[in-house]
C-alpha cells in the first residue's frame, strides 16, 4: 500500500478512484503472488518479460484469475478457438513454466504456499501409503485455494472501504486501532471487526448450490430464505442491522 502511495499517486494533489474493486482486486492479487507463488508484484507495470516466457508473472496471474473459467468449462482442444482463449491458455502455460522452474529450485527457507505443497509432496516426507500428487495437480490446488478465492475477498475489501467512507466515526476508530507497532498485530481485533461486519452486511457468496427440498420454510417467521437477508434482519440477531457496527 505504501509503494501505491509512493510511485503511482506520488505528486498528485489530488487522487480520483471510480471504482473501489479496480484497487482492491489487485490488492488481492499481490498477496496471492507473494503468499501463493513466492513473487513479488509491483503496482507499476512490470515492463521486461523474463526470458522464455511471452507474459509477466503480473499479466500471467491477473489472465488465469480472470479467466479461470475458461480454464474449467472449456476443452483443451478447443483453447484455440478465440483471441481469448488462447491468451488464457498461454497464461495457464506461462504459470506452470514459473512453478515447474521453482520445484526444480526450491530451497529450505521459501515459506510460500507452493514451495510448502511441494515440500509436503517430497518423498522423504510422505507417510507410507500416502500417494504422491504430481505437478499439475499441486498447481490445481493452489488456484483453488487461492486464486479463485481473489475475487471475494477483493469485493468484501471494496465494501468494507465504502462502508468506513459512510461511517466516518468508525473509520476514525480503526484508524487509531492500527497506529501500533507490529508486535500488535495479534491484539488488532476491531480490525477482524470491521470486516466481519462487512461480511456480514455484504456476504461475497450469497448462495450455496446445493439444496435439501424437504426442509420446511415457515413462511411467517423465516423471512428471507437467503443467507444476506437473514444476517440483516433484526428479528435474528436481536439488533439493528441496517449500519456498520463492528
Amino acid at each position: 500500500m505504501l509503494e501505491l502511495f509512493d510511485t503511482v499517486w506520488a505528486g498528485k494533489d489530488e487522487v480520483v478512484v471510480d471504482h473501489a474493486v479496480d484497487l482492491t482486486l489487485p490488492m488481492a492479487l499481490f498477496v496471492i503472488g507473494a503468499a501463493g507463488f513466492g513473487r513479488h508484484i509491483s503496482w507499476k507495470d512490470d515492463a521486461v518479460i523474463p526470458p522464455a516466457h511471452q507474459l509477466t508473472f503480473k499479466d500471467a496471474l491477473l489472465t488465469t484469475s480472470h479467466d479461470l473459467f475458461i480454464k474449467l468449462l472449456v476443452p483443451g482442444w478447443a483453447m484455440g478457438f478465440t483471441k481469448r482463449f488462447r491468451r488464457a491458455r498461454l497464461a495457464f502455460d506461462e504459470l506452470q513454466m514459473i512453478q515447474e522452474r521453482k520445484g526444480s529450485q526450491l530451497k529450505e527457507d521459501d515459506e510460500d504456499l507452493f514451495s510448502i505443497l511441494l515440500a509436503a509432496n517430497s518423498d522423504e516426507n510422505l507417510l507410507k501409503g500416502e500417494v504422491k500428487l504430481n505437478d499439475s495437480e499441486l498447481i490445481s490446488n493452489i488456484f483453488i485455494l487461492m486464486v479463485a478465492g481473489h475475487e471475494t475477498t477483493g469485493h468484501s475489501l471494496a465494501f468494507a472501504l465504502a462502508l468506513l467512507a459512510l461511517y466516518p466515526d468508525k473509520q476514525e476508530e480503526l484508524y487509531q486501532h492500527i497506529k501500533r507497532t507490529y508486535d500488535d498485530m495479534p491484539s488488532l481485533s476491531y480490525s477482524s471487526a470491521v470486516f466481519n461486519e462487512t461480511l456480514r452486511m455484504f456476504p461475497p457468496c450469497t448462495k450455496v448450490e446445493r439444496r435439501k427440498h424437504d426442509v420446511h420454510h415457515h413462511r411467517r417467521e423465516w423471512h428471507q430464505e437467503n443467507g444476506q437477508g437473514t444476517s440483516r434482519h433484526s428479528s435474528y440477531t436481536g439488533r439493528a442491522c441496517a449500519s456498520l457496527q463492528p
